[in-house]
């Protein structure tokens, strides 16, 4: 998962696009109580909200769709990371098997 900085402001962008709290909620999988103390920092009035529902259903699923995109890629530069670290520990386990096994056998893998 990601941090939650970045889960509230891609929540955030969500709410001022005039997305409800609840979808919101379910689609960063975080809790409905989250998103709306979110909303109250924003100060959305209720005017905020009915201009941003005016923009064409079109616009909000490319908006939608561009702030889940951020958010995989996110995730996946993340998972990146967690598995370059780990083919590090890997390497490191299998150079030290192979200086063992060269110790107590001087032929093998010659």
């Amino acid at each position: 998962m990601y941090s939650k900085n970045a889960e509230r402001q891609k929540a955030e962008q969500l709410l001022l696009q005039g997305i409800k709290p609840k979808d919101v909620s379910e689609q960063l999988g975080v809790h409905l109580s989250s998103v709306y103390n979110w909303k109250k920092e924003l100060n959305l009035s209720p005017k905020t909200s009915t201009s941003s529902k005016k923009d064409t259903s079109k616009q909000n699923f490319s908006s939608t769709q561009h702030v889940e995109n951020e958010f995989q890629v996110a995730q996946l530069k993340k998972e990146n990371t967690a598995l370059k670290n780990r083919i590090n520990e890997l390497e490191a386990v299998v150079t030290d098997l192979i200086l063992k096994l060269k110790s107590k056998d001087t032929g093998w893998l010659d």
